[in-house]
Formats: structure tokens, C-alpha cells, sequence
């Protein structure tokens, strides 16, 4: 009896791939499509892969989950004067939380079109993420919320594959796919309008206009809403100085926007909540780590303290930039192995 294997299936490149190679490795697939809003072409286009790969198929409304659980948590964020990566939120509560359980329900493996690579220490008996072997599509950091559990059951046929490997197979495979189409950075924000889906979204919120001021406070200027804000951003200010200025701290409590040089970016520490690890091995009082900050920052050497139950400081061997709440920080070891991470909820000056 053939190995069966729920994917999640999006109708692009990378899962329409990763059927054909699940089916290569002898696995029989199930792919499953979310159906996140009233657009359907993603959900069409994965009907016609599924028949073309002979595979089962099914569509799962999530539409009422999806609102709840990303796009509100996602607007509340912004209006806190925070930048939430909703990526992580979906991973966390959608894609390894409802749609894994459906797998887990079928007693099937469950997998996905991530470019990470699942490293197995069998002296240790653990599972970890790694990063994988195409290093500009990298994506273990998005993953670092996942357990032994969910770890042991999952299979990333991206794993020892390049973008361009894919491609070439998705072309062999004549599957009719728009080779060069990306993945959106916001799924859910085709046109990266944040600002003007909020309002849509929340249409009793209004963006209050408040003081710019520096880290001296003094006011310099104006602004619009601190939602249309986020740190590190230098375009917008419309403050005319000797050198650029940029956001450097947003504070919802009085409604301003403090901006500095960029210098002033810099910061050695922030604080963690709702930090995980792969493994309780790991969670202990102090550990060194190389750690992200945010999708494409390059991993730098920090320590990380606890401070509480599920609240960790992580101290920077060098300064590093326009550090944001919102955005997970994720820790790694000496082999690229994810160990664990957390959301930044904090910046220590």
C-alpha cells in the first residue's frame, strides 16, 4: 500500500512540482487548495494540475478563519504601529494548524512547497528545520514554529532543489504554469495598498495625523497616521534636514513618529513573546544563536536570555538595523539548523 501524503496546493510552481515529486518517490497525493476569499483563479488553476497529475483534489473554505485569524490580527497589528509578517501567523494557525490536522485526522504525511530541508539526529532522536539548498529561496525561517510532531510528518520535496531546477521540470512537465510568476510578499494585498485594505477592512478606523519628532524631542514635522509608518522608512517625511531621517520608533500611545539618523537604526537588544522551540532541549536559560530578525536579514551572533516563561532578550554581538516589532526573530545553530524563534514585541535603548 502506497504512502499517502496531503499537499498543500496552491496552483503555482512549487507545489505542482512538488506533487509530481512526490509521486516520483512513490507517494500517493492528495492536494488540497484553500479557498481564502471569493477569488478563485488559484483554486481553478490547481483543479487542472491535480487532473493533469491524476491526483485527488479538494478545496477547503477557509474564508471565516482566514478574516479571524490573519487579516484582523493583521490590521490590529498596523494600527498599533507595528509590522506584522502575517506569513508566520498563517503558517502557525493555517497551513500547520488546520490544514496539517487534516493530514494528522488521515494518518498522512503533509506537505508543502517550502525551500527548507527537515534534518533528522538520530543519535538525538530530533527533527529540526534546515536551510536549504538554494540559498537566495530559502524560507526555513518561516517555519521555525513547528514541533517534533509536525516535524516527523512532514515532507519538503524543495529540499535538495534550486528555483531553477523546479522550473525546468515544471516545463518538462508541460503543466501550462507561468514559470516566472512569484509568490506575493502579502497573499492576501495583491497590489501592496496595506493601507487602503485596512481602511476597507475596518472601514469605522481613521488614521489620525500626529507630531514627527526626534530623539530629542523636538518637533519636526507632521504625519499622516502612524499606520502609513514603518521603521527604517526614510520616504514620506517630508521633513527637510542636513542628512536623511528616518522612522526610528513608532509610539501608538501618544500618536507619534520619533525619526533619527541612520545611526539611530541601530539597536543591540529587543524582547521575544510567544517564543518556540523545536525542541525542549533547546529551551533553556541562556544560549549563543546566529539570529534573524526579519526575512532577509543575514543572521547575526547574539545571546538570548530568558527573561519569563515565554519572553526572551536577545543581545546582539553587533548593533543591528531598524529592528521592528512584529517580525519574528529566529535562531540558529552552527549548521543552519533551526532551533527556534520568536516575535519581537520590544526594543530595549
Amino acid at each position: 500500500m502506497k504512502k499517502r501524503v496531503i499537499v498543500a496546493m496552491s496552483g503555482g510552481v512549487d507545489s505542482s512540482v512538488g506533487i509530481y515529486l512526490l509521486q516520483k518517490a512513490g507517494y500517493e497525493v492528495c492536494g488540497i487548495t484553500l479557498q481564502l476569499s471569493s477569488e478563485s483563479e488559484h483554486i481553478n488553476t490547481a483543479k487542472q494540475i491535480a487532473d493533469k497529475l491524476n491526483i485527488e483534489h479538494r478545496v477547503l473554505d477557509i474564508r471565516q478563519e482566514f478574516k479571524s485569524l490573519i487579516i484582523d490580527y493583521f490590521a490590529q497589528e498596523y494600527i498599533l504601529g507595528h509590522t506584522p509578517n502575517p506569513c508566520l501567523q498563517c503558517n502557525s494557525l493555517i497551513k500547520f494548524g488546520i490544514l496539517m490536522n487534516i493530514a494528522v485526522k488521515e494518518d498522512a504525511y503533509f506537505s508543502t512547497g517550502h525551500y527548507a530541508q527537515i534534518d533528522y539526529d538520530q543519535e538525538k532522536d530530533i527533527y529540526l528545520i534546515k536551510k536549504a539548498k538554494d540559498a537566495k529561496k530559502d524560507q526555513s525561517y518561516v517555519l521555525f514554529m513547528l514541533d517534533q510532531a509536525k516535524l516527523s510528518r512532514l515532507l519538503l520535496p524543495m529540499a535538495e532543489k534550486t528555483k531553477q531546477e523546479i522550473k525546468l521540470i515544471a516545463e518538462q512537465l508541460e503543466l501550462g504554469l507561468d514559470l516566472n510568476k512569484e509568490s506575493q510578499d502579502i497573499c492576501f494585498i495583491p497590489n501592496k495598498d496595506y493601507v487602503n485594505y485596512i481602511k476597507k477592512h475596518l472601514p469605522a478606523f481613521s488614521p489620525q495625523p500626529g507630531k514627527i519628532i526626534n530623539n530629542q524631542g523636538k518637533v519636526v514635522g507632521t504625519h499622516k497616521g502612524i499606520i502609513f509608518y514603518t521603521i527604517g522608512q526614510r520616504k514620506g517625511l517630508g521633513i527637510a534636514h542636513t542628512e536623511p531621517l528616518f522612522v526610528i520608533r513608532i509610539n501608538q500611545e501618544d500618536n507619534t513618529i520619533i525619526v533619527g539618523t541612520e545611526s539611530e537604526l541601530y539597536n543591540h537588544r529587543c524582547v521575544l513573546k510567544n517564543t518556540f522551540f523545536a525542541h525542549p532541549d533547546f529551551n533553556v536559560q541562556e544560549f549563543n544563536a546566529q539570529v534573524k530578525i526579519r526575512y532577509h536579514h543575514k543572521p547575526a551572533q547574539a545571546t538570548i536570555s530568558r527573561q519569563s516563561d515565554n519572553s526572551y532578550q536577545i543581545e546582539f554581538l553587533e548593533p543591528q538595523k531598524s529592528i521592528t516589532i512584529g517580525q519574528g526573530a529566529v535562531f540558529y545553530d552552527s549548521e543552519d539548523r533551526v532551533i527556534g524563534g520568536g516575535i519581537i514585541t520590544g526594543i530595549v535603548y
